[in-house]
């Protein structure tokens, strides 16, 4: 049977929902690997944390910056502007 993302993670039973513990994407390969127990788990988890909260510091919380190739020509848009690159 499946494990749905949201429901509380039977795996570790550590009380938070499977897509915040042993269901993140990122620490999948880590944890099939390593067999990583709980507390290197939490360590490892708040190392990808403290990565995202120095990305949000760097870059803002804004819309991203998209890019698109048409007609041979390069766009990228940022913001609501879009900028034609030469």
């Amino acid at each position: 049977m499946k494990i749905g993302r949201n429901e509380i993670c039977p795996k570790c039973n550590s009380g938070k929902k499977y897509k915040k513990c042993c269901g993140d994407p990122r620490l999948k390969d880590e944890i099939s690997n390593n067999h990583l127990d709980q507390s290197d788990r939490d360590i490892y988890r708040k190392k990808i944390e403290a990565e995202e909260y120095i990305k949000k510091q760097q870059q803002g919380i804004g819309k991203p910056i998209v890019q698109a190739n048409a007609h041979g020509k390069q766009f990228v848009k940022v913001g609501d502007t879009v900028y034609r690159c030469p």
